[in-house]
């Protein structure tokens, strides 16, 4: 065991053989615990005496006259008895008259006699006994014994609390008897109970996840993180207060329930919501969320769980717009408050205090933001918040939160009808007690709930004290009562009820019996967990929850227990390899990955993450994270997420490839959020740890991301120089899927850069490797790649092949985002053949998949293609529609969006709205071509967009835009391209009264 022994002798006459004694058990290997050794100067003397006798497992008590007199050892000895510690008195040879004290006289003490090393070897011997299985047996039938002579001297009040103490502890004994005669057969029933309670938690999450796909609306979100006990007290000013204010119109839109710890906030707040649930009238539905439960509190756990409140189309469309604006935190949570609407959402937000500064302010920011704004618009939603401290608004925000203080705890005769209500069946002396000590009581403890809960709880695990003992006990009514009351409650729980509490602790969420039981597994077969769980129950150590079985700790006890649980490889038994036991626990709860449709249905990886992270093993969090995040996290629109599970494991990571890795999915996630540079940053550190361990795959796969970010960033150029090295390192390795990769890569840079027929050779290689390795999908991309190369140069019907050939192979294999390219490349070619009504069918199916998908480039770019269609067709109000649509997506460049943009505009007369379209283009266009000077499209863009302005009134322009086609067509004078950019010119020339566009138009002659 971890914990100390603790030496208690009398100074008088014991304290050169307890000194010895302290030195030759630290020898001997045990941890030994002396006040003059321990007590470090300044530190008060009574309180460590009074920790070192809690966190000890065993008292040697070193009995002489001094000590057998010592009022100090009494106490010492009678209190390591009430925490349930082994006492083992030693009877010294000096002194052998001595006679042992009545309380201790049927324990078996230790005949300390003779010469001291082999006295000391009985010693050893006896120590190692008391912490095997059958001396902890012996020790439970000492203490019962305790108890059955205390029984013959009590009165009727304590004989019923002692009567069950007794049966307790035979029940205990009994159990752990048979675990150490049958240990395999106790250990193979435990294993498989435990494993059929795991498969069924399995089975009812699968079930509770297909349940709630079909579901179109679920009005309550989330579980309460406390169950609404039936002793709830008073509170019923409160009560009604806080749910008037949530339920009516005037302005306040956060409630907020601030307190001390164990005052009640929680489960007030809980009380109010189960009220609320039943009122289908008026309240539209109720979300829980809580930092000490689940996937914790953010602005995106906030969003994702109003989306499953509000359901059907609304969820549809909340999920859409979360993928859409990845990069756009305000456009996130504007769409949620709209959405919100007049719906009376009621969502908890509990324990914020983790999430406050020193000064009250959030430390999230993206929290912080949705917070700012839920404040101070007008909607039907409610925050309810509890918390140790309070929240600091904005200044002009304060005004819409309403404070609800609990300072202070329950009236007195609220109080009183607790601690009776607490004691339902009258085991604990307070039901039948006089009046005036629970007055006592509920004054000392300032009517605080969980201060009385722990006063019960206290007096049900200990049936030798009463409670005008506990009373007497003034070290315990100090300022920090609650605090006090809870530490002392731990203390009073054995060692069984101490490591249950502890599995909880760890798990520091709700969970169910089975994953109590399968973390104690390797530690404690001879432990019966459900018999210590309904004991625990009972004395409000843990609540458990009706309606889902969850057993659930206040954050007090967790704090105590957790920070019981030893830290360090100290044994076997410790804080990391506990937690990595609890993230073993959620291995086993993994759904199947063809089911993995939400990010709810990856709870349970990402609860192992936090337990591996806790438990300092970053090289299997890394291991977990390489399944869930790139073909999950990032395609579902959780990059956001993603990065701070990653940046956990900055600097930790042992293993130098999974290191690499790591830091290459952090240059990901910032490339999906649009942070580049970045991303840039992350995979330079990546490329030298490939480099230094001559990994040459992780090279080139490093060397292509770092080609796709400058590529964004409109440095073609340099981009085509990370795709050469990683072409010849591909070339070198025999990797041909990276070869056609970036060979595609490579066409797709020449593509950019007007040099249409060079990239058509680079497609064609890359087609050649896709369909020789049986890569279907980069078949279909370099296909459609193609398709793309041919309508530029004006073979229009080799294009249409290209794509249908494309279109045909993604639908085939079900890759839905290429799919979407291949629709939009024969919208193109359509619009190029001036076939204007297919090109918008096939447009719109392309729109529709983007935004299936949520991606924000394509989003963008195909809705401008479409938007097109409809110019075309002469449908100027819808085209105008969906180019506003379109430009609310974040990309690197939207300078082609808002050229159309302005040319829309300027058929529609819109001259000023056009103008300053036109000028946020040639901005645009401009800033890519001062990076890479030869990208086409850019210097095209840039002519239109001058010729507009043209147009718009500022004919000075008209020069500018001859030069710059010129300039254009020197970089790409395709056949199709110059078609493509006449037909543009064209429909601008139709707001062209003057004909001023004339000499623009003749350069593309």
């Amino acid at each position: 065991m971890p914990e100390h022994i603790f030496i208690s002798y009398a100074r008088a006459d014991g304290k050169d053989f307890a000194g010895k004694l302290h030195d030759q058990l630290e020898i001997d290997g045990f941890t030994a615990w002396l006040d003059i050794r321990d007590i470090q100067p300044g530190n008060h003397w009574d309180d460590e005496i009074d920790k070192g006798i809690r966190e000890c497992w065993a008292l040697i008590f070193v009995m002489t006259p001094g000590s057998i007199e010592s009022e100090v050892c009494h106490d010492e000895w009678t209190r390591a008895l009430s925490f349930k510690k082994a006492v083992l008195p030693l009877k010294l040879t000096d002194f052998d008259d001595t006679e042992i004290p009545f309380r201790l006289a049927r324990r078996q003490y230790l005949k300390f006699d003779g010469e001291f090393d082999p006295a000391m070897a009985r010693l050893r011997q006896r120590l190692q006994h008391m912490q095997s299985p059958a001396g902890q047996i012996d020790e439970l039938k000492d203490r019962q014994t305790e108890l059955k002579r205390a029984l013959e001297r009590a009165d009727d009040s304590q004989a019923p609390r002692l009567r069950k103490e007794i049966d307790e502890l035979a029940e205990q004994i009994a159990y752990k008897e048979r675990a150490l005669r049958e240990p395999e057969a106790v250990k193979a029933e435990n294993r498989q109970t435990t494993q059929a309670m795991i498969d069924l938690e399995r089975e009812r999450l699968l079930k509770q996840a297909e349940f709630d796909r079909a579901l179109t609306r679920r009005r309550v979100v989330g579980s309460a993180p406390q169950g609404v006990s039936e002793t709830f007290r008073d509170r019923d000013t409160q009560f009604a207060e806080i749910i008037n204010t949530l339920l009516d119109d005037n302005g306040v839109r956060v409630v907020s329930i601030y307190g001390r710890g164990g005052a009640g906030k929680t489960a007030l707040a809980c009380k109010v919501l189960h009220e609320l649930e039943k009122d289908y009238a008026r309240v539209h539905g109720v979300v829980y969320l809580s930092t000490r439960v689940g996937l914790g509190i953010g602005f995106e756990q906030i969003y994702t769980a109003s989306a499953k409140m509000l359901g059907g189309e609304t969820e549809t469309a909340l999920e859409q717009a979360w993928k859409q604006h990845q990069t756009d935190l305000n456009a996130r949570i504007q769409t949620l408050i709209d959405h919100y609407g007049q719906h009376k959402c009621i969502i908890l937000l509990d324990n914020l205090e983790d999430l406050l500064d020193a000064e009250g302010h959030l430390t999230d920011a993206e929290l912080k933001a949705f917070v700012d704004a839920f404040l101070r618009q007008q909607h039907g939603a409610r925050l309810l918040i509890t918390s140790r401290e309070p929240l600091n608004p904005a200044n002009d925000a304060r005004r819409f939160e309403k404070v609800v203080p609990l300072d202070e705890g329950l009236p007195e005769h609220d109080s009183v009808e607790l601690l009776k209500a607490l004691d339902a069946d009258g085991d604990m002396g307070l039901k039948d007690a006089d009046e005036n000590l629970l007055k006592t009581i509920a004054a000392k403890t300032h009517g605080y709930p969980r201060a009385l809960e722990a006063v019960a709880g206290i007096l049900d695990r200990d049936p030798l004290l009463t409670a005008e003992k506990l009373l007497a006990n003034a070290d315990l009514w100090r300022s920090e009562v609650t605090e006090a009351l809870v530490r002392e409650a731990q203390s009073r729980l054995d060692a069984d009820a101490r490591r249950v509490m502890q599995a909880l602790a760890v798990y520091g969420r709700p969970v169910r019996e089975a994953a109590v039981r399968f973390l104690l597994e390797p530690y404690a077969d001879e432990i019966d967990v459900p018999t210590i769980v309904r004991r625990l129950a009972r004395g409000k150590y843990v609540t458990v929850k009706r309606n889902t079985g969850e057993l659930v700790l206040h954050p007090l006890d967790k704090e105590v227990n957790y920070n019981q649980i030893p830290a360090g490889l100290v044994d076997d038994y410790n804080r990391e390899s506990l937690e990595r036991r609890a993230g073993n626990y959620y291995v086993q709860l993994r759904a199947p990955m063809e089911s993995w449709k939400t990010i709810d249905d990856l709870a349970p990886q990402l609860a192992e993450f936090e337990h591996r992270v806790k438990a300092g093993d970053y090289d299997s969090a890394a291991r977990l994270l390489r399944n869930i995040d790139f073909h999950y996290l990032m395609l579902w629109g959780h990059s956001k997420r993603m990065l701070p599970l990653r940046e956990q494991l900055l600097g930790k990571i042992e293993d130098k490839e999974l290191t690499a890795d790591n830091l290459n999915m952090m240059g990901l996630a910032c490339w999906c959020l649009g942070q580049t540079k970045r991303s840039i940053r992350y995979y330079e550190q990546a490329l030298l740890i490939h480099r230094e361990a001559d990994d040459k795959w992780g090279e080139s796969a490093v060397l292509g991301n770092l080609g796709l970010a400058y590529s964004d960033l409109g440095e073609v150029r340099r981009a085509i120089a990370y795709y050469e090295q990683a072409l010849v390192i591909q070339r070198e390795i025999g990797d041909r899927r990276g070869e056609g990769t970036d060979l595609g890569n490579l066409g797709n840079a020449y593509y950019s850069l007007g040099e249409v027929r060079r990239a058509i050779d680079y497609y064609e290689q890359a087609l050649v490797i896709k369909r020789d390795i049986g890569d279907r999908r980069g078949e279909s991309i370099n296909l459609g790649n193609l398709g793309l190369c041919y309508r530029e140069v004006g073979q229009y019907d080799k294009a249409l092949d290209n794509h249908l050939q494309g279109l045909k192979i993604v639908r085939e294999i079900g890759a839905r985002s290429s799919e979407g390219y291949r629709l939009n490349g024969l919208g193109d070619t359509y619009l190029a053949l001036g076939q204007y009504h297919e090109a918008q069918t096939h447009c719109q199916t392309a729109v529709i998949i983007a935004d299936e998908i949520g991606m924000s480039r394509e989003q963008q770019e195909w809705r401008t293609t479409l938007a097109l269609t409809h110019l075309y067709r002469e449908q100027l109000n819808t085209a105008l529609e969906v180019i506003r649509k379109a430009l609310t997506y974040e990309t690197p460049d939207s300078s082609e969006t808002e050229a159309l943009h302005g040319l829309v505009l300027t058929r529609l007369g819109s001259l000023a709205d056009a103008c300053a379209a036109f000028e946020r283009a040639l901005v645009g266009a401009d800033t890519m071509l001062a990076k890479t000077a030869e990208l086409y499209e850019a210097k095209y863009t840039s002519g239109l967009a001058l010729a507009g302005l043209a147009v718009c009134g500022d004919p000075v322009r008209i020069p500018q835009a001859i030069d710059t086609y010129r300039d254009a067509r020197a970089n790409c004078d395709a056949v199709g391209v110059l078609a493509w950019n006449r037909r543009l010119l064209d429909e601008l020339a139709k707001a062209d009264a003057n004909g001023i566009l004339a000499p623009v138009r003749a350069v593309l002659e």
